[in-house]
């Protein structure tokens, strides 16, 4: 990956003579704003990414774009950009370790996930804008990536082996449990009514995750439980190209955000963003996987 822009860090400043209005820049990077800002190139071989920030800051309107430009990125392969840190986390791991020992500072997930997929290279050119505000100086920064067609296919074919990843194996960190009920030696053809019966020991929120094969994965339900009360629960018998089904309740007695768990890669991932969640609110947190057989009709 290639980031490109007009102008680039070593190009005179052009001062621009200040206007009445407060959006007329003071100061930019190049005597024009590049046709790339508003209309992204494209050419055979790589696909463009265009990245906008904003800031008080020069550098942070800086990183801000880089940001946006990987966020861009991210939803072309059809992830969310923490899904990104998560596969190359190892990595971002090691270039932390050099940076700190080299240079001395702290390396936030934009950039080093940015210097991982352009291979070690810095930011070569950009374009920005300074504006006098009433409030101070205000900077607008742009910045182009270039990704070669090679290292997306490459990305998505990682991205398709870790989605093949299914549940961890359950854990309990606390005196909380979750019971599922289910009729023992019960099989399902695709497209029949699944029913569980559900309890719990004490006050939690319940989260039940449906992993149906090839990295495939939906929450079917949230709910609140209470002590002693029976819930029942049912979902479709899916059938994703095996014969089991597995269905995994977790509970918390702190709510969770479910929504940002599963933008993780595979259910494995979502399942540990819940983890994480419930280590950093102190809760009491449980899982329980109940698998199904499953036929295809």
């Amino acid at each position: 990956m290639v980031l490109l822009g007009a102008g680039c860090a070593t190009a005179p400043v052009v001062r621009v003579r200040r206007g009445m209005e407060q959006d007329t820049p003071v100061e930019r990077s190049a005597p024009a704003k590049p046709e790339w800002v508003a209309l992204t190139p494209t050419a055979p071989g790589h696909k463009s990414f265009v990245g906008e920030g904003q800031d008080e800051s020069q550098d942070k309107a800086k990183d801000a774009a880089i940001a946006d430009m990987l966020k861009r990125y991210a939803e072309y392969l059809g992830v969310d950009f923490s899904v990104l840190v998560q596969m190359h986390q190892q990595e971002i791991q090691q270039l932390r370790e050099d940076i700190t020992h080299t240079e001395r500072r702290v390396v936030t997930d934009a950039e080093a996930v940015s210097r991982i997929v352009t291979r070690g290279t810095e930011v070569r050119a950009q374009y920005w804008e300074k504006y006098d505000r009433s409030d101070g100086y205000h900077y607008r920064y742009w910045v182009l990536g270039e990704v070669g067609d090679q290292f997306i296919e490459a990305e998505v074919a990682r991205l398709r082996a870790e989605r093949q990843q299914e549940f961890p194996p359950d854990i309990i960190t606390s005196d909380l449990e979750v019971m599922a009920h289910l009729p023992s030696g019960t099989s399902y053809k695709a497209g029949d009514t699944v029913r569980f019966v559900i309890s719990a020991d004490a006050d939690c929120f319940l989260y039940m995750l449906n992993a149906y094969g090839g990295g495939k994965l939906a929450c079917q339900y949230t709910r609140k439980l209470t002590p002693g009360r029976r819930v029942t629960l049912e979902c479709p018998a899916v059938y994703g190209g095996k014969k089991q089904e597995d269905v995994k309740f977790v509970v918390s007695d702190e709510p969770l955000d479910i929504d940002r768990a599963l933008k993780q890669v595979h259910p494995a991932a979502v399942v540990m963003a819940l983890r994480h969640q419930a280590q950093g609110f102190g809760a009491k947190y449980a899982e329980k996987t109940v698998s199904i057989l499953i036929e295809s009709r």
